[in-house]
């Protein structure tokens, strides 16, 4: 939905959850309060909707079918011969291979995935945290938004800085009032779901020579359970659950295997092979 366009559901939303709420106390029998009920539901859904268009953060589902067309294009002794490269790698190749997954394609279903806070980086308990910022000039209203995960302390952070701005400044023009009403509770719901802090030794996953090799013999396995359209992270919890390495490294793990699956048909197709890609990062 267009932004400019999120304002017509949002205000019509807001009349059709306000009024009839309004009108419930003088309603003679059941028939009219269910009626009324219904209205204000229907309210509050085009209230959302309209909150969403405006505050731009339209649910963005980040499917996980072309990370599965990788894997689907590659047999079982393809990724074997791939996890065997880069369990060879050597320093430079890590740092090398560290870029190339970090800005693969494929980095923001890493970050989808939930294994580690998205504003510190460090692995461990998140929750998926739905915050908004609302500024009110009169006529005009600025937002700022975050959607995604948080470990405890950064979401109490970001509910603090976002959530004092708004009830500062979100009050200050009829538009921003509106989104105001909508954003501070979601803001309280969203920190209420926030897990405690996490362990002061906490560290954000990342690849080492020694995750490559203990995870070599996994590979085959990881490839095929992707190809099949399972989800990354149901795929790394069970074989963190197996190998003892935590969900966060194994997806790293398998984004390192994506990389190196494009990078060897690349070569291919240019005719160098199809071990290019592992090769390439010895």
């Amino acid at each position: 939905m267009n932004r400019k366009l999120g304002y017509f559901p949002l205000a019509l939303g807001a009349v059709l959850l306000v009024a009839p709420l309004s009108m419930v106390p003088f309603q003679d029998g059941p028939g009219g309060v269910v009626r009324l009920l219904v209205m204000a539901a229907f309210g509050a859904l085009f209230a959302w909707a309209g909150f969403e268009a405006v505050t731009g953060r339209e649910d963005r589902r980040r499917s996980g079918g072309e990370l599965a067309a990788v894997f689907r294009s590659l047999d079982g002794e393809r990724v074997s011969a791939l996890a065997r490269g880069l369990a060879r790698i050597g320093t430079a190749g890590l740092d090398r291979l560290a870029g190339e997954v970090a800005g693969s394609r494929f980095a923001e279903l890493l970050a989808d995935a939930g294994f580690a806070c998205e504003k510190c980086g460090r692995e461990g308990p998140v929750h998926r945290a739905d915050y908004t910022e609302v500024k009110g000039w009169l006529l005009y209203v600025e937002t700022r938004s975050f959607r995604g995960f948080l470990c405890g302390g950064c979401s109490r952070e970001l509910f603090s800085e976002f959530t004092a701005a708004t009830a500062v400044r979100g009050w200050l023009g009829v538009k921003s009032l509106l989104l105001t009403l909508i954003a501070l509770p979601v803001n309280g719901i969203s920190r209420m779901r926030a897990p405690g802090p996490l362990d002061p030794e906490a560290e954000p996953p990342r690849l080492t020579g020694e995750l490559l090799r203990r995870l070599e013999p996994e590979a085959p396995v990881l490839a095929a359970r992707l190809g099949k359209g399972q989800t990354l992270p149901s795929v790394a919890r069970a074989a963190a659950a197996k190998t003892g390495v935590s969900p966060g490294r194994i997806g790293l793990y398998v984004l390192a295997l994506a990389a190196a699956g494009e990078g060897a048909g690349a070569a291919t197709d240019r005719g160098g092979g199809t071990g290019g890609g592992a090769g390439a990062r010895r």
